[in-house]
């Protein structure tokens, strides 16, 4: 009964520690992921900007614009 008692005890352990295991790594990514959201956001407005910026200035003025 004891031994049966320890065994259940040890196994809940070995449950909890692996969802401890689990959560680090993905703890872990999260941190990866949140330390370059930055440079992806300053490079997705950067392109966004040139993007934007190139069709403003290879398009042709419509009707009643003028030339800049």
């Amino acid at each position: 009964m004891l031994a049966s008692a320890a065994f259940a005890a040890l196994s809940a352990f070995s449950a909890f520690s692996a969802a401890l295991s689990a959560f680090s790594a993905f703890s872990a990514a999260f941190s990866a992921f949140s330390a370059a959201l930055p440079a992806f956001a300053t490079f997705a407005t950067f392109s966004t900007f040139s993007t934007f910026s190139a069709a403003a200035e290879s398009r042709t003025p419509g009707e009643g614009e003028s030339e800049r």
